[in-house]
């Protein structure tokens, strides 16, 4: 799963952390990727979202920092409920005086010796592609050079027909059907997909299902796939 969750803050203004454990434990996914989280800062009454989301889905919580904020942390988060044996924070290009982004990472060990690479990221939102296209190159740089079986998941901040995303789709594959693509953003009127799931080396995944979930808990809707890692 991907979820965006503004923070904790749904679209009636409400920080609402229940709403948001609710979906991930309805879906019951084996990781989640999360965006605009806080950690400990002012406006979410110094509350620390990831440990909470952890809790409340009992999961393993991991936090990336982008940024200090409001007299904490914000940046982006991957919970998950198996044992981690590697946690990895790499920063993406960014301009001065600009947010900077970031990406993390976690590395599980699965039956038979078999290593799985998570990724969580969150790209700039400016317009005409601005950083974008250097930070998927950065992505690809870091995560999508070895034959490790890798899924990249986050706010991309771009449409499928765009070129950050069709360089992705040069190394990976995404996990949304070609047509009668769901949008994801704005969760009130969606009308563009921003938030997605890659999957890395092609020929090691078969996509099950996916779907996005409706509702207003945040500014993004979350965004679930089913997936299997072929032998």
């Amino acid at each position: 799963m991907t979820f965006n969750i503004y923070h904790g803050v749904n679209m009636n203004g409400q920080f609402d952390l229940d709403a948001i454990a609710e979906i991930i434990n309805k879906e019951n996914p084996d990781f989640v990727a999360l965006q605009e989280v806080d950690k400990n800062t002012g406006r979410t009454q110094h509350t620390d979202i990831p440990e909470i989301l952890g809790q409340k889905t009992q999961r393993k919580a991991f936090f990336g920092k982008a940024m200090d904020f409001d007299e904490g942390e914000y940046g982006i988060a991957i919970l998950t409920k198996y044992p981690v044996n590697e946690l990895f924070l790499k920063a993406l290009p960014s301009k001065k005086n600009e947010e900077p982004r970031t990406s993390l990472m976690t590395q599980t060990k699965l039956e038979s010796d078999i290593f799985l690479n998570f990724v969580t990221t969150h790209l700039d939102y400016k317009e005409k592609e601005h950083l974008r296209n250097e930070q998927v190159n950065e992505l690809i740089n870091t995560y999508l050079k070895y034959d490790t079986p890798t899924i990249v998941a986050g706010d991309f901040n771009d449409v499928p027909q765009s070129k950050p995303i069709d360089t992705l789709l040069d190394h990976c594959t995404a996990v949304y059907e070609k047509t009668g693509i769901q949008p994801t953003f704005p969760s009130d009127d969606p009308k563009r997909k921003i938030d997605y799931i890659f999957v890395y080396p092609k020929h090691k995944w078969k996509i099950i299902s996916s779907k996005v979930i409706p509702g207003k808990t945040s500014d993004h809707l979350a965004f679930v796939a089913v997936l299997r890692l072929l032998r």
